[in-house]
């Protein structure tokens, strides 16, 4: 073989290697630490509540009579609306309000957001005013007590002799008119004075005063009213019973229940 052919044949066998060998290229390793990531999205919260409303509603008092005022008062969560009917309107979320109802009135708050609504209610009751019955007419009760006079109910008061103090009788004499006075507080009594014929006119003037005005005191005592009770003496001037021995004075000793026109 000639120079110049292996010459070529190197040649042509170096650039055939040369071409068969693919360049070398260096593997970069990437550190974790490096890396940069990305934050994740946020999700936005829904708008708006995300529960159904609440609502609570209250009055007080809830009885009362025509003319009188109440207070309702009010609360509700999550409500994007409240409405209160009545003649309410709309309000806020928790209030209280001052009404004069004329009538008995249910109030119906209503608490609506995008989820519902609910209600709540409350009644308010208006009484109107009771009719008293009319009062017993005077002349009535004085008929009715004659009647109780004629029959002995009410009875009269005796004394000893030139004596003034109530006797343990006459206290439970007393006590017993009482329960019959206390029937007819719109009565009104004249208690009169009285003694037997023994002693001036003077003297039994006084003692009858004395008489009526104990009787009056234990009266006012048991709780009858000392302006129902007026007091008059007339001494020995009106006897009860005529005669002239211990019989008929005993008699005529007393304190008498007249009634007062």
């Amino acid at each position: 073989m000639s120079r110049i052919t292996s010459i070529r044949f190197l040649y042509l066998a170096l650039i055939l290697l040369v071409a068969g060998i693919p360049a070398c290229k260096k593997k970069t390793t990437v550190s974790p630490s490096s890396v940069v990531r990305q934050p994740d999205a946020v999700v936005a919260p829904p708008s708006g509540p995300t529960a159904s409303p609440t609502v609570q509603i209250h009055a007080e008092p809830e009885v009362l009579s025509k003319g009188e005022s109440f207070t309702l008062s009010w609360s509700s969560g999550d409500a994007e609306s409240l409405v209160i009917d009545g003649g309410v309107g709309t309000v806020t979320a928790v209030g209280s309000v001052r009404i004069t109802p004329e009538r008995s009135t249910t109030y119906t708050a209503t608490a609506t957001n995008r989820l519902g609504s609910t209600t709540a209610s409350t009644r308010v009751t208006v009484t109107e005013p009771v009719a008293q019955p009319p009062a017993t007419p005077a002349m009535d009760e004085n008929m009715a007590i004659e009647d109780m006079m004629r029959r002995g109910l009410i009875r009269d008061v005796f004394f000893d002799f030139d004596q003034y103090s109530l006797s343990q009788e006459g206290r439970e004499i007393l006590q017993q008119n009482v329960t019959y006075l206390r029937q007819y507080p719109n009565a009104s009594f004249v208690l009169e004075g009285h003694c037997d014929e023994r002693g001036t006119s003077e003297y039994n003037l006084a003692l009858g005063d004395r008489r009526v005005q104990a009787a009056k005191g234990y009266l006012v005592s048991l709780g009858i009213s000392a302006s129902r009770l007026e007091t008059i003496s007339y001494g020995e001037e009106r006897p009860f019973a005529e005669g002239h021995d211990e019989t008929a004075w005993a008699l005529n000793r007393r304190v008498h229940f007249g009634l007062k026109r």
